[in-house]
C-alpha cells in the first residue's frame, strides 16, 4: 500500500487564505479593493483566493468582477439574483471559501486589506 495520495483527490485546503467580501453596488470600489487585497497578500507568498459575493447589485459591479476574474482565477464570484442582505452574502462567501484561513471584509474599502 502506497502513501502517495491518489491524483484524483482534492486537497482539503487548496488555498491557504480565503478573503470573503460581500459587495452591493460597489462598481467604483471593486477594482481598488481587488488591487489592495492582491497587493497585501501576494508579497506573503501564501496562496489565496478572493470570494466576492454580489448581493444583487443593480449597477456594473458584476460585469467589473467578471472582467477581473477572467484574468485572475483567484477571484471567485458568487452572485445573488436579488438583494438578500450582508449576513446572507457573508454566509454564502464563507460556504464557497476553500482556504484554511478565512478573512472577512466589507466591500466599500472601509477595511484596509494591508
Amino acid at each position: 500500500m502506497s502513501n502517495t495520495p491518489d491524483s484524483t483527490e482534492t486537497p482539503k485546503h487548496p488555498v491557504e487564505i480565503s478573503v470573503c467580501v460581500p459587495v452591493y453596488n460597489e462598481e467604483e470600489s471593486v477594482r481598488p479593493l481587488y488591487d489592495a487585497i492582491v497587493n497585501a497578500l501576494e508579497p506573503t507568498g501564501r496562496s489565496f483566493e478572493m470570494v466576492m459575493v454580489d448581493d444583487g447589485s443593480t449597477d456594473a459591479t458584476v460585469p467589473r468582477l467578471t472582467e477581473m476574474s477572467a484574468d485572475d482565477p483567484r477571484l471567485v464570484i458568487v452572485e445573488f439574483l436579488r438583494n438578500e442582505g450582508q449576513t446572507a452574502a457573508m454566509n454564502a462567501g464563507i460556504e464557497h471559501a476553500r482556504g484554511k484561513y478565512l478573512v472577512t471584509m466589507d466591500g466599500d474599502l472601509q477595511n484596509d486589506p494591508a
